[in-house]
């Protein structure tokens, strides 16, 4: 029996390896949804989804490059929207339209929740993060909580966002983000002061040689303040708001400045209006709610910014202008 067993041994060795081989790919099969790019990932790039999406979305940065910011916009919802009912897509959305809003516009408030919605599904944003790397030599999850840790409205918040990125990417200048935040904690105490301190890494107004000239990231920042000025960790006082809507202003004119010079020349007034007015859309709200219980002190201050938004050929055209050019006049 054994010698004719062994007459067969190597068809049965053959069969053997045969079985092994079966057996490694069918566990590589099951495997495969959760190896970033080779699994689910990249069944979602090859879709014709993802190819509407990424066609409106390199369309919106030709836009963006032109300051046609809200055009820009626009066109990265509209991809958003198309990819809804993908999670992995439409955290990506989420994300790309939280760039825009954060780093070209200055509309923090918008920006934290688009940002909020990119980690919606993390799971399917990580994945997808991981394989589209190469073409945007960053991780867009790892981004989102990053910026997140600035958007955060306490300490809380924004130790947990700093948390995840120390324990995931724990080789990447991120993770110092927990320190960081740990250490304003110490040295201020109240959330307000840290936050402040946040917006003061991303500009500077008394000395033009250490402005970092991140105009539209500390306008956002600082509006996400404003619409928390009465919430627990801010509760700013009468100065403290005065201080803020300062620089909110003087931001919103640097940045108007900064795009502009970037927009063609001969455009029409409503087009321009149309395309910039969103950077002054919250300033102008912001002012209009204060400008009332403004101290007789103050007012020469606001009046000035009114006066220099007012030379602005179509400002006239921006929603909430003429509401508060009944208030200040």
């Amino acid at each position: 029996m054994f010698a004719h067993g062994a007459a067969n041994i190597p068809a049965l060795v053959a069969f053997g390896v045969g079985v092994l081989i079966l057996l490694y790919w069918l566990a590589r099969g099951r495997k495969r949804p959760e190896t970033g790019p080779s699994g689910s990932s990249a069944a979602v790039l090859r879709t014709t989804q993802y190819r509407q999406f990424d066609q409106r979305f390199r369309a919106s940065l030709q836009l963006k490059d032109q300051a046609s910011l809200a055009s820009a916009l626009r066109l990265r919802q509209e991809a958003t929207e198309l990819v809804r009912d993908v999670p992995a897509l439409y955290c990506l959305g989420k994300h790309h339209e939280m760039i825009l809003e954060y780093n070209h516009i200055g509309t923090g408030v918008a920006a934290r929740h688009s940002a909020m919605e990119s980690l919606t599904n993390e799971d399917a944003f990580r994945e997808i993060s991981v394989a589209l790397y190469p073409m945007f030599s960053s991780n867009s999850y790892q981004e989102s909580l990053l910026y997140m840790t600035g958007f955060s409205t306490s300490y809380e918040e924004a130790l947990h966002f700093a948390t995840k990125l120390k324990e995931q990417f724990p080789a990447h200048p991120s993770r110092v983000k927990y320190d960081e935040i740990k250490r304003l904690q110490g040295k201020y105490g109240r959330w307000f002061k840290a936050h402040r301190a946040i917006s003061h890494g991303l500009y500077t107004r008394d000395k033009p040689e250490t402005d970092h000239g991140q105009y539209a990231a500390g306008l956002a920042v600082l509006d996400v303040i404003l619409n928390n000025a009465q919430a627990v960790g801010y509760n700013l006082d009468y100065e403290e708001y005065v201080d803020v809507l300062d620089d909110v202003l003087a931001l919103a004119t640097q940045l108007l400045m900064q795009k502009g010079a970037r927009r063609p020349r001969g455009v029409p007034p409503r087009e321009e209006a149309d395309e910039l007015g969103c950077i002054l859309e919250r300033p102008m709200k912001y002012l209009r709610e204060f400008y009332p219980d403004c101290l007789p002190k103050d007012r020469d201050l606001f009046g000035r910014y009114y006066k220099v938004l007012g030379s602005v050929p179509w400002i006239d055209r921006v929603h909430g202008w003429r509401e508060l050019t009944s208030i200040m006049t």
